[in-house]
C-alpha cells in the first residue's frame, strides 16, 4: 500500500517523517508533497526526504492566501489522482489535501495540536476519519464540536514523535558561526503570516526585537541566534542588528540548536515545546490568546508566557543572570515530564492501520 503525506511546514516535516519511518517498516511505500516555501523545503533537505512540490504559500493577505489553496487544491488533485494514487492520506491540519483526500474518496488522518488555528481546523478536521491530538487537547476540541469517537488521544506532544532517540549534532551547529565556547540564546519571532495571529501581530516589529535589543546591551557574551521565519524577516532583522546577531539564511537544525541552547525566547509553538522537553528555559512572546500547549507546560513549569515585550526583556535577564541555575532546574524537569510520554510516532500508525483493517 502507499501512504501520501502532505508537509506544508518544518515541523511537519519532523513529524510526518517520524510517522512514516514506521509505515516503512510495516512495509508500505511513502510518497510526500509540499509547496513552495523555503522553510520546509529547507527541512525536507535537512531529512533527505523528495517531495512533490505542488502550489506556494499564500503569504499574510487573506484574499492571497485563498487564492494559492485553491490553486493547490487543483493541481494537488491532478497530482494525486494521475501520479500516485495513494491508498491512504495523512496531513497534519492541511485543506488542499483534506479537500482532495475527500473528494477522491481516499482514507484521510490528520494529527493537530493548534485548536487556537480554528480556521484551519475547521478546514480539515471534517474530512478525515480520525483526528490525532494530546491528551489534554479534549476539551478544547470538543468546544470545536469535534466528534469524540473521532478523537484518538496521546498521552504527550508531537515533538516526542522525533525527539525520543534525538542527538544534538554540534558539527551542524558550528557551520552557522556559534563559538561553541560562549553560550547562546535562540530567538524565535513570530508566524506573523499565519491567519489566527495576523491580526495581533506586526511583522515589521516583532515582539523578540526588544528582547535582542536587552541582551545585546546586557550580555556582551552571550551570542544570539536569530531563526526568522520569511526572507523579508530576515532582511528587516539583518537591517536592525547587523552582524550583532547571528541569523541564518538556510534552514538550520534547529531541534540541535535549542538542545544546546541556553534560553529560547519564542513566539510560536513548536520550538517551544521543543525547547522545554530539552529542559532549556523558555520565554513565550506569543501576542495572541494564551494557546493549549502553553498552559500545559506552564502547568509543569517549563515555560514562562510574557507577551508584554518591555516584561519579557526583564526575565530573560533574570534568567541569563542566574543560568546555571535555570538549567538544572528545567532539566530535572523535563526528564521527568519526557519519560512519562507516549511518543505519537508509535499511537498514530497502530491506530491508522487498525482503522484500515476494519474498513
Amino acid at each position: 500500500m502507499r501512504i501520501w503525506f502532505d508537509v506544508l511546514t518544518p515541523k511537519q516535516a519532523l513529524f510526518c517523517h517520524a510517522l512514516a519511518k514506521r509505515f516503512e517498516a510495516k512495509g508500505y511505500e511513502i510518497v510526500y508533497t509540499t509547496r513552495k516555501y523555503n522553510e520546509v523545503l529547507g527541512k525536507l533537505k535537512l531529512l533527505g526526504l523528495d517531495a512533490a512540490i505542488i502550489g506556494r504559500h499564500g503569504g499574510a493577505n487573506r484574499y492571497d492566501k485563498l487564492k494559492a489553496s485553491a490553486e493547490r487544491v487543483v493541481k494537488l488533485a491532478d497530482y494525486v489522482h494521475h501520479k500516485i494514487r495513494p491508498d491512504v492520506g495523512f496531513a497534519f491540519a492541511s485543506p488542499e489535501s483534506a479537500r482532495v483526500a475527500f473528494g477522491l474518496g481516499i482514507p484521510y488522518f490528520t494529527a493537530n495540536d493548534s485548536p487556537h488555528s480554528r480556521f484551519v481546523a475547521q478546514l480539515t478536521i471534517p474530512f478525515a476519519n480520525l483526528l490525532f491530538t494530546p491528551s489534554f487537547m479534549k476539551r478544547a476540541w470538543r468546544e470545536l464540536d469535534v466528534p469524540l469517537e473521532k478523537m484518538v488521544f496521546y498521552k504527550g506532544l508531537d515533538p516526542v514523535a522525533w525527539l525520543r532517540d534525538f542527538v544534538p549534532n554540534r558539527e551542524a551547529i558550528a557551520k552557522i558561526g556559534i563559538n561553541p565556547h560562549q553560550d547562546y540564546v535562540v530567538i524565535r519571532p513570530e508566524e506573523a503570516k499565519a491567519s489566527y495571529i495576523a491580526e495581533v501581530s506586526d511583522e515589521r516589529q516583532p515582539r523578540t526585537t526588544l528582547v535582542t535589543e536587552r541582551i545585546l546591551q546586557t550580555f556582551p557574551d552571550v551570542q544570539i541566534v536569530m531563526l526568522c521565519r520569511y526572507p523579508d524577516q530576515q532582511k528587516a532583522m539583518r537591517r536592525r542588528f547587523g552582524d550583532n546577531v547571528i541569523i541564518p539564511r538556510e534552514v538550520v537544525d534547529a531541534p540541535s540548536l535549542i538542545a544546546l541552547s541556553a534560553l529560547l525566547v519564542g513566539a510560536g509553538g513548536t520550538m517551544n515545546q521543543e525547547a522545554a522537553l530539552f529542559g532549556v528555559p523558555v520565554i513565550s512572546c506569543y501576542p495572541g490568546q494564551i494557546l493549549e500547549v502553553e498552559k500545559y507546560l506552564i502547568k509543569k513549569k517549563l515555560l514562562y508566557r510574557i507577551p508584554n515585550p518591555i516584561l519579557a526583556a526583564d526575565k530573560t535577564v533574570e534568567i541569563l543572570q542566574d543560568r546555571q541555575r535555570y538549567q538544572m532546574v528545567h532539566l530535572r524537569r523535563a526528564s521527568a515530564l519526557f519519560s512519562s510520554m507516549e511518543n505519537p510516532a508509535d499511537v498514530i500508525p497502530a491506530h491508522v492501520l487498525k482503522y484500515l483493517d476494519n474498513m
